[in-house]
């Protein structure tokens, strides 16, 4: 809101600068176009950092982070899968060397 209203207000400040640019010269007698480009340069270089600076402050509502989700829990589950295969492997170590084989009691790290 505060970059609308300043970038409405600017070309009343720099009106001045811009016609004793032009004195002197070949088109001082001519409508100066060079302040509406100048206006659009500064506004679409503001207006681009403003947009940045949103982007920056609130990253999650602009990236798509679902399918990120999705990857990291098949790759949890992947790895709990491994955990109970290695369970298993070591229970079975246990069994060949003539130990006695208790009970597991372990849960997953996501309680699956």
């Amino acid at each position: 809101r505060f970059l609308w209203i300043w970038l409405s207000l600017l070309p009343f400040a720099l009106v001045n600068k811009f016609a004793e640019f032009g004195a002197q010269t070949w088109w001082e007698d001519k409508p100066q176009p060079v302040l509406v480009f100048a206006m659009l340069f500064i506004g679409f270089i503001f207006f681009s950092i403003e947009d940045i600076a949103v982007q920056i402050e609130e990253p999650f509502s602009v990236l798509p982070l679902e399918l990120h989700q999705k990857w990291l829990i098949q790759d949890a589950k992947q790895i709990e899968t491994m955990n109970l295969l290695v369970d298993g492997m070591e229970d079975e170590k246990q069994i060949v060397n003539g130990m006695a084989r208790g009970q597991r009691t372990k849960r997953g790290m996501f309680g699956i």
